[in-house]
């Protein structure tokens, strides 16, 4: 006697494998009553959790300029290198175009915490502040000052202006 093993369509579908099953160590809400993104970290997070996270928060249409981001990473532990930071911050660049403006850390392991603060070396020629905390409460304080964003640096000066400009240096001695 054979047994029928086809599934009804419907739970075909619900068992189907897909990337939606993936664990998901970030999860996000939005605060639409003070624009306040909070990303929470529980267990490993690695550079495709940030990654997939990034295509998330890119997709959704709450986050509007002046939206601050608080990150609390006290439950997750991180499997990123030093060497990802950088390229994460300039993956970052599309969100805070969008409108992130400001980011604070909240880190209670010190390594997550030193890659917090390398993080912010980084992002300092995006649009964007970020900074680290080790509380929560520090962290809240500091999002909702109104303090404006730090411009972005010019890593790389026009050279016909530094060249301008380095004519007027009073250390330079002209012959």
């Amino acid at each position: 006697m054979q047994q029928n093993t086809k599934l009804p369509s419907t739970l075909e579908t619900r068992l189907a494998p897909c990337r939606a099953r993936l664990p998901m160590p970030l999860q996000y809400t939005i605060s639409q009553a003070d624009h306040t993104l909070v990303v929470t970290a529980e267990g490993p997070v690695g550079r495709e959790d940030m990654d997939r996270l990034r295509a998330r928060l890119l997709d959704d249409d709450r986050i509007v300029p002046g939206t601050r981001m608080l990150f609390d990473t006290r439950h997750g532990e991180s499997h990123l290198k030093f060497t990802d930071l950088k390229d994460i911050a300039n993956r970052l660049k599309g969100l805070f175009d969008k409108g992130i403006n400001k980011v604070a850390v909240v880190a209670e392991s010190h390594f997550i915490y030193s890659l917090a603060t390398t993080f912010g070396v980084f992002a300092r020629y995006q649009p964007v502040q970020v900074k680290p905390f080790r509380k929560i409460d520090d962290a809240m304080i500091w999002l909702r000052a109104n303090t404006r964003p730090t411009p972005v640096a010019n890593p790389l000066p026009d050279l016909p202006e530094a060249l301008v400009n380095a004519g007027k240096n009073p250390r330079i001695r002209k012959s």
